[in-house]
């Protein structure tokens, strides 16, 4: 996963995108492709706070209100 990617899972959540500091909301198109199923989408999110936890980007305890969050988040 790129830090474009990165950035868009786990800091924009489902329905903002971050880049150069511009927020812009996702289409219910978009987010269906992104994110099929709030499965997939909670798996997502799961892996990039574990990758960005490891790589110092986020701690530990917000791991888990990041996995939270995305299994709240309303998808299309």
């Amino acid at each position: 996963m790129n830090r474009r990617d990165f950035n868009k899972t786990l800091l924009a959540g489902a329905t903002l995108a971050t880049t150069a500091d511009v927020t812009e909301p996702f289409s219910a198109e978009k987010l269906a492709e992104m994110y099929p199923s709030r499965k997939d989408y909670v798996a997502k999110v799961s892996a990039t706070a574990k990758m960005a936890q490891a790589s110092g980007y986020i701690l530990p305890a917000r791991v888990d209100e990041y996995i939270k969050e995305a299994k709240q988040t309303k998808l299309g």
